[in-house]
C-alpha cells in the first residue's frame, strides 16, 4: 500500500554560508604553529592539540557540563555573556554538542556549540585580547528529495506512519496544505491515495529534519486535490494544477475531533430549561489536551473566562468576521496577539 523512492540532490556549495549579520572567523588553531612539544602556540597561550568534545545528557546544562571539565565560574560568566548575543544557554537541550579548547590554566580558548535539532547553526566563542568574541556560523545542509504514496485504510495519520513519517508531516498535510479544502474527519474513504514529494535535510550524511513539502496529491472517492509549492520571491504558497491557491480564508475545522456532539441550530432542546433555544456554534468532542487552531488569521480580542463559555478565545478577522473558541481546557494566547 506504499511506494517510496528517493532522488539525491547534491549541494555543490560545500563552503559555509555567511548570511547577512554573520561572520565566519578563521580557526584559532593552526597546524603550522605545532612545536616539538606536541603543543600549539597561539598568541603565547599554550593549548592542547585535541579539543574536548562533549554532548549534553538528560537533565544536563552547559554550566554543569563545563564545570565537569574544570572551567571556572568567572570563565562561565564571561562565556555565557558572549554567547547570549546569539543563543540563550538556558534553552540548551539533551543531545546538543560542543567542542572546547582550554589553555594550561583551564581558561577557555575556543568554544563551539551546536543544537541537536539545528546542527547547521554553530555558535563560536573565541578568546581575544579584548575578551571573548562570539559568532554564529550557518553551515549548508544537503537536500534529498523523497517521494512516497500511501493508501488510506483507516486515517491519514496511520497511513503516513506506516512509511515511517512523523506526526508533524501529518499536521502539515492535513492542516497547513489541505486544511481549507479537505475535511480529513469526514472525507477520507478506504482506498483513497495520498502522494507526497518532500525534502529531507542531511548534515554529514546524518538526517536532520524534514524540509519543504514540494507536492501533495490526494486522490479520493469524495474529494481529490493537488497542491504544488510555488515561490516567486515576493509570495509563496500552495497552488492546484490550475494555478489557484488551495488556501482559503477559513479552515474547515479548528481541531482534530472524534465527533460533533452538538451542531449549529436555531432550535436545540435544552435538557435543563426544557425548551428549544438557539445553539449558534458547533461542539466538537475531542480528548482533553487536543490542540485548537484559529480557523483564519486575525487578532485575539478576548482570552479568558467568559460566563457560560468557560475559557474563551475570541479572534477578530478581516472583513468584520469573528470566531469564538469556547469550553477550552487551557488558553495559550493573549489579547492583542
Amino acid at each position: 500500500s506504499a511506494l517510496r523512492y528517493g532522488l539525491s540532490q547534491p549541494n555543490p556549495q560545500k563552503d559555509l554560508k555567511t548570511p547577512e549579520g554573520h561572520v565566519i572567523i578563521l580557526p584559532l588553531i593552526s597546524d603550522s604553529t605545532t612545536h616539538k612539544t606536541g603543543k600549539k602556540i597561539i598568541s603565547n597561550v599554550t593549548v592542547d592539540r585535541s579539543p574536548i568534545v562533549d554532548t549534553l545528557g538528560t537533565g544536563d546544562s552547559i554550566y554543569l557540563s563545563l564545570k565537569r571539565h574544570g572551567v571556572s565560574n568567572l570563565q562561565l560568566v564571561l562565556l555565557s555573556n558572549a554567547l547570549s548575543n546569539f543563543f540563550d544557554a538556558s534553552k540548551a537541550k539533551p543531545g546538543d554538542k560542543y567542542e572546547l579548547v582550554l589553555d594550561q590554566d583551564r581558561n577557555v580558548v575556543t568554544f563551539a556549540y551546536s543544537q541537536r535539532n539545528y546542527p547547521e547553526r554553530v555558535f563560536n566563542v573565541n578568546q581575544t585580547k579584548a575578551g571573548f568574541a562570539a559568532q554564529q556560523i550557518i553551515e549548508s545542509l544537503d537536500t534529498v528529495v523523497v517521494a512516497f504514496e500511501v493508501m488510506i485504510e483507516g486515517n491519514v495519520s496511520t497511513a503516513i506512519h506506516k512509511v515511517g513519517e512523523s506526526d508533524l508531516l501529518t499536521d502539515i498535510v492535513t492542516d497547513v496544505i489541505f486544511g481549507s479544502v479537505i475535511d480529513f474527519q469526514k472525507d477520507p474513504r478506504y482506498g483513497d491515495r495520498l502522494g507526497i514529494v518532500l525534502q529531507k535535510l542531511y548534515k554529514d550524511e546524518i538526517f536532520v529534519r524534514d524540509g519543504r513539502v514540494l507536492v501533495a496529491r490526494y486522490d479520493g472517492k469524495v474529494v481529490s486535490q493537488t497542491a504544488v509549492f510555488y515561490e516567486d520571491g515576493q509570495k509563496f504558497g500552495y497552488y492546484d494544477e490550475n494555478g489557484k491557491s488551495v488556501e482559503r480564508m477559513f479552515l474547515l475545522s479548528p481541531l482534530s475531533y472524534r465527533r460533533i456532539s452538538s451542531g449549529f441550530t436555531h432550535k436545540r432542546f435544552h435538557p435543563i430549561l426544557k425548551r428549544n433555544i438557539p445553539h449558534l456554534g458547533i461542539d466538537f468532542a475531542a480528548p482533553t489536551g487536543t490542540k485548537v487552531w484559529a480557523t483564519a488569521r486575525g487578532t485575539v480580542t478576548h482570552a479568558s473566562l467568559k460566563g457560560g463559555y468557560g475559557k474563551l478565545v475570541e479572534i477578530e478577522h478581516p472583513n468584520g468576521y469573528r470566531t469564538r473558541y469556547a469550553h477550552l481546557n487551557q488558553i495559550s494566547v493573549s489579547r492583542g496577539q
